[in-house]
């Protein structure tokens, strides 16, 4: 917990770097996938959710600092542990790779959710999650269903 140089409110910083950890960790992960995928449409789709990952983590970063602490200069143990789901996936297969994306958007739609009810965590950090980053993380896993079915049907035929 910090304390905000302007304020006399007490922040949770620990569960903001845990945020922007999470967020670097999908980057390293979608860098990881996107190496590993031939189709140029899923490919496309990819680089496109890694970007919305990479802004989130900017904003995120920017929050961090408001907050005068040094933000996470990486993903830690958490993207350890992405990188060797993703990559373990990827010998699998496209379909395999794509539902270890979807596990860890599923496991930020968690993170966020919890943020919304931290009253630790200043009131404006709660807006962007709530407005744009569980939606985009949601957002991510609809599209991740999208590609998942279309590379099933690809592999069917």
């Amino acid at each position: 917990m910090i304390t905000h140089p302007f304020s006399t409110e007490i922040y949770d910083s620990k569960a903001l770097n845990g945020m922007l950890r999470g967020e670097l960790a999908a980057v390293e992960s979608y860098n990881q996938a996107i190496r590993n995928v031939p189709q140029p449409n899923v490919h496309a789709e990819l680089e496109s959710i890694r970007d919305e990952h990479q802004s989130a983590v900017c904003s995120l970063r920017r929050w961090v600092r408001e907050l005068q602490e040094p933000p996470a200069a990486n993903s830690g143990v958490w993207g350890f542990f992405t990188a060797a789901v993703t990559g373990m996936a990827a010998l699998i297969g496209d379909f395999g790779l794509l539902a270890a994306l979807k596990r860890g958007e599923r496991h930020g739609e968690t993170t966020y959710r919890s943020a919304l009810g931290n009253p630790d965590l200043p009131d404006d950090v709660r807006h962007l999650v709530g407005s744009r980053l569980l939606p985009q993380c949601q957002g991510h896993l609809n599209r991740l269903e999208r590609l998942a079915r279309l590379v099933k049907s690809a592999e069917s035929n």
